[in-house]
């Protein structure tokens, strides 16, 4: 009969295969990322980059030792994440390091050629409050040349900074964007330049020319394109040129007055396949707008259904980052059978064509005085398509797109990068997503919808347990 074996040591033996076996399983890294889009990985246009990068790449994160509490987990994810940018990228094509500047003097001397400063920062410990300064960069190196992220506190738009620095550095010059027919030129359109600057040169034009890969064509009263104008834009697109239009359908001045829309547009659009209907759409699913009151007041910020806000999109690359758009007094629009349909609106929506009450109080969804007997439906809201040997993309709101009515998650300015970036650059950085938890509408429901979900919230739980409750009671008396 074989002994067996003491409790001391099977236990030892069990703590060391255990031991053994996490050395082993250390070195290797496992991750599912289930996500909306795959936002966790890293996305197939930054592989591509650097995959064509015909030399290597140093990324060097300069991180002080000592800094707030608050920003060690932000450190250790940006840590984590440029290490799998490196590895899933480049593998040995980019060289990742961490450093600490202070105390180290050859550190030092790196700094200076990426121009990362020395940042600031704040920090109430029990019943102190101090300053301290800290480095918190990320310096990027590639033939030469060196570009750098100063300051890298959060990191949902860290991989997409990242790849168009080294999209920019690899290129010989940037791929030119005109912008025709802007109301203030490019002071409304600043949020719109500075996000795409590393991948386009944008410039004001007062005329069509061959030299711009892309055109952004806005249809306002501002501007009257005469029958030469749009002819050159149509011969544009044939030639294989490409544009993005902002165009009303009808305008809404400054005062909230509507009237017909003046730009000229609406021939050349209908030729090129997209017919721009002279109505607004209105949507139950709409966006809160604050409205300036009285001076004696605060502002008001009411759901406002003339700026429809819409998740209904078709599965196109120009749109597999975006989650939310917003149309602040959009019209609908008909395509042929030359363009296809890219957004629609919700389902809760429905056409003004006169009589056009624009007023925020009267008209918000939350006031109570929505229109009775209307018939509700999704309306198709932008349309692209192609041209002869250009593309096209046909927007039917001329402010979608301005500083002043960015909606909280600027997806909108998402899709304009996106469409930018295929029509200029071949689709580059296009479908690069945040790494963040997104907004989505929620659906419109009705009353007793809401009713019946907020009782069920309130009883169902409670009935749960009360039922299982007497099922244990009862098994229990009969057992005795």
């Amino acid at each position: 009969m074989k002994r067996p074996i003491p409790q001391r040591l099977l236990t030892i033996i069990i703590l060391g295969l255990c031991v053994v076996a996490n050395l082993l399983i250390r070195q290797i890294s496992f991750r599912a990322d289930f996500s909306n889009g795959r936002a966790y990985s890293i996305s197939t246009p930054s592989k591509k980059i650097v995959k064509s990068l015909p030399k290597p790449v140093v990324i060097t994160f300069f991180s002080s030792k000592n800094i707030p509490s608050t920003l060690l987990v932000v450190r250790q994810e940006i840590d984590d994440f440029l290490k799998e940018y490196s590895t899933q990228t480049g593998g040995k094509k980019i060289t990742y390091v961490l450093k600490d500047p202070d105390g180290d003097t050859k550190a030092q001397q790196e700094l200076q050629n990426y121009t990362i400063p020395q940042l600031q920062f704040s920090q109430q410990d029990q019943d102190n409050f101090a300053m301290q300064k800290a480095y918190f960069g990320v310096g990027i190196s590639y033939n030469g040349k060196y570009a750098s992220l100063p300051q890298v506190t959060e990191i949902r738009d860290l991989e997409y900074n990242l790849t168009s620095i080294l999209y920019k550095l690899s290129m010989s010059s940037l791929p030119k964007v005109g912008v025709l027919g802007t109301p203030d030129g490019l002071a409304q359109l600043q949020s719109l330049v500075t996000v795409s600057q590393s991948q386009f040169e944008i410039q004001e034009t007062a005329s069509v020319s061959a030299e711009f890969k892309t055109l952004i064509v806005f249809g306002t009263d501002a501007k009257q394109y005469t029958q030469d104008e749009t002819s050159q834009l149509r011969q544009y697109l044939k030639d294989g040129g490409s544009a993005v239009f902002f165009v009303d359908g009808v305008s809404v001045n400054e005062s909230l007055i509507p009237q017909d829309a003046t730009h000229g547009l609406f021939g050349l659009l209908r030729s090129i396949g997209v017919e721009l209907n002279k109505n607004l759409v209105l949507s139950k699913a709409s966006e809160l707008v604050s409205f300036g009151q009285e001076r004696s007041s605060l502002p008001a910020v009411l759901q406002y259904p003339y700026w429809i806000k819409t998740n209904e999109f078709a599965k196109q690359s120009v749109l597999s980052n975006v989650t939310v758009l917003v149309f602040p007094w959009s019209s609908s629009v008909q395509i042929s059978k030359n363009s296809g349909l890219l957004v629609k609106s919700e389902q809760q929506s429905w056409i003004e064509t006169k009589d056009y009450n624009l007023s925020p109080q009267t008209r918000s969804t939350s006031s109570g005085l929505e229109p009775k007997n209307v018939k509700e439906q999704t309306y198709p809201l932008v349309a692209s398509g192609v041209y002869g040997k250009g593309k096209f993309m046909v927007i039917p709101s001329s402010r979608f797109v301005q500083d002043g009515f960015l909606s909280r998650t600027n997806d909108n300015i998402e899709l304009v990068m996106n469409a930018l970036s295929e029509y200029a650059s071949g689709g580059t950085l296009s479908g690069i997503r945040s790494r963040s938890v997104e907004y989505y509408p929620l659906p419109k429901f009705s009353e007793p919808v809401k009713n019946t979900i907020k009782y069920l919230q309130i009883f169902l739980g409670p009935a749960i347990f009360t039922l299982l409750g007497l099922v244990v009671l009862i098994r229990r008396s009969r057992s005795k």
